[in-house]
């Protein structure tokens, strides 16, 4: 008879386990399911800081939000730099580089790690 008992409350116990672990899962499914994309609220322009752009590529690299806003920075007199922020937080930054004739690429890679190094250096300018 203990045996017999014993063989009951093990299969009531692995049922039970079962029947949690198949509730647990369909409910963590069922979120993650449930769970779509943000909106993408903005308008992408043809043109990003003067280059034209497929407007439905470049959303689709960016991330959900309301805004969009673009800023242009000139670092140096061979590089632009178009800088996209969704709600404030900046999220893509397309790069334009021109260089000397007569300057191989690998100088002029070399020259944008030395750039970016010194750059990293820097101390941030006080608010």
């Amino acid at each position: 008879m203990p045996v017999r008992g014993s063989l009951r409350r093990h299969r009531f116990t692995g049922t039970a386990v079962s029947l949690s672990a198949t509730v647990a899962l369909a409910a963590t499914l069922s979120a993650c399911s449930g769970d779509e994309p943000p909106k993408k609220a903005y308008t992408v322009p043809a043109s990003l800081c003067g280059i034209p752009v497929d407007p439905a590529l470049v959303k689709a690299a960016l991330p959900g939000g309301n805004s969009l806003t673009m800023a242009t920075e000139r670092p140096n007199g061979g590089t632009v730099r178009c800088n996209l922020s969704v709600d404030s937080k900046q999220a893509l930054s397309l790069a334009q580089a021109w260089w000397t004739q007569g300057q191989t690429t690998a100088t002029a890679a070399y020259a944008k790690a030395v750039e970016a190094s010194a750059a990293c250096r820097e101390p941030a300018a006080a608010s």
